[in-house]
């Protein structure tokens, strides 16, 4: 039987604040996974009705890693407070290389001519739906070389 836990108010997580720092925390957090616990899948957020695994998407290594949400329990963003849940939506919309929204919501603004440019010329992360440890590799590997791209555009909308 799973179940859902919300963070306790008094031990809130806070998540990085830019593109670059959520796509790096959860390229860190997937690779800490233990593969036999964790199966990665595109359309599950954080689920524990998959036994022997826990089915997690990118924005659900952030659940089971900085987030600390245990492998026995079923997590979405709607878990989580406000701030989190947008963040961890950017991130899925980030997976699917729709990263227009992701900016809008990370930076709380629109983006400028030149950052929209920037951000359409950025090519999609390979097989963003992915299904176990090797396609999910893939995909980490494809969002790791977006690295600094999502840190320029970044740096450009600190600047607005």
């Amino acid at each position: 039987m799973s179940s859902s836990h919300t963070i306790p108010p008094a031990a809130p997580v806070s998540l990085p604040d830019t593109m670059a720092g959520l796509v790096e925390a959860a390229i860190i957090d997937a690779r800490l996974l233990d593969h036999n616990t964790y199966l990665p899948r595109g359309d599950h957020w954080h689920y524990s009705g998959n036994p022997p695994y826990c089915t997690i998407c990118l924005a659900g290594s952030l659940i089971a890693g900085r987030l600390n949400f245990p492998p026995d329990s079923t997590a979405s963003p709607c878990t989580f407070d406000a701030a989190t849940k947008s963040k961890l939506n950017a991130l899925s919309c980030i997976r699917l290389g729709m990263n227009l929204p992701a900016f809008r919501v990370i930076h709380k603004k629109a983006p400028t001519p030149h950052i929209t440019e920037l951000l359409h010329s950025l090519p999609k992360p390979f097989c963003p739906h992915f299904n176990g440890w090797v396609e999910f590799n893939f995909h980490l590997n494809s969002l790791e070389r977006l690295l600094p791209s999502f840190r320029k555009i970044d740096d450009e909308a600190a600047r607005l």
